[in-house]
């Protein structure tokens, strides 16, 4: 096998077709997964960016995550994680969807509490999908959405965590980070397991989030 996966870091919901829980359909989206000779990871093809912020046809997982410590005006903790899985899965092709599944993951830790949301959807039904130009990725009613052509930042990310709504602004001015060689990340040491890997440092993030009818005005970074 030449691949396992193209993985994405930029930090740091429904089936249309029935499935019997959530819990089959996270095992089924993570396991099964087949080699595809169209798709390859490697050093010929590193990582190119603005192009590589956008999802990509031929691999079978790509994810989008976010970090961020936060505070409100009092000094109190909102730590929280945001995550957008894609997955290729032929399979499920049908009248009602691509193939393609998109998971989202939204996580809010206060002090007092962890407040969590997942989401799936299929891409071709209108509720998660993706644009280029500008960037911008929707699940159902999270949104992130950037405001410069081809750029991840500045950007605006709606989401929901529990009962928790979010709006935050994210800005980052420092290069992108590409590990390993020029974005390949080798994952065993003869190289047979390898992914794309690079991350944005030093994103600074500010907004509001309001929880049980109170509304903070938050700020940090990731």
């Amino acid at each position: 096998m030449n691949r396992l996966l193209l993985l994405l870091l930029v930090i740091s919901c429904a089936f249309s077709v029935p499935l019997q829980s959530q819990q089959d359909n996270r095992s089924s989206l993570f396991g099964g997964f087949k080699a595809d000779n169209q798709a390859q990871v490697s050093i010929a093809q590193p990582v190119s960016l603005p192009a590589d912020h956008a999802p990509h046809q031929g691999y079978q997982i790509e994810w989008w995550y976010l970090t961020l410590l936060l505070e409100n005006d009092a000094g109190e903790p909102f730590n929280y994680q945001f995550t957008l899985f894609k997955f290729a899965r032929p399979e499920l092709a049908s009248n009602w969807g691509q193939g393609i599944v998109w998971m989202g993951h939204s996580s809010l830790h206060t002090q007092a509490q962890h407040y969590f949301d997942e989401k799936f959807a299929q891409q071709g039904t209108g509720i998660a999908s993706f644009s280029t130009t500008p960037v911008a990725f929707y699940i159902d009613n999270w949104q992130w959405q950037s405001k410069q052509q081809a750029a991840l930042f500045p950007a605006e990310l709606n989401t929901t965590s529990g009962p928790a709504a979010l709006t935050l602004n994210l800005t980052a001015d420092k290069p992108f980070v590409k590990h390993g060689q020029q974005g390949v990340s080798f994952k065993t040491g003869d190289g047979r397991y390898r992914s794309y890997y690079y991350s944005q440092p030093f994103i600074n993030a500010s907004g509001q989030i309001t929880l049980d009818g109170i509304t903070h005005q938050v700020s940090g970074m990731g």
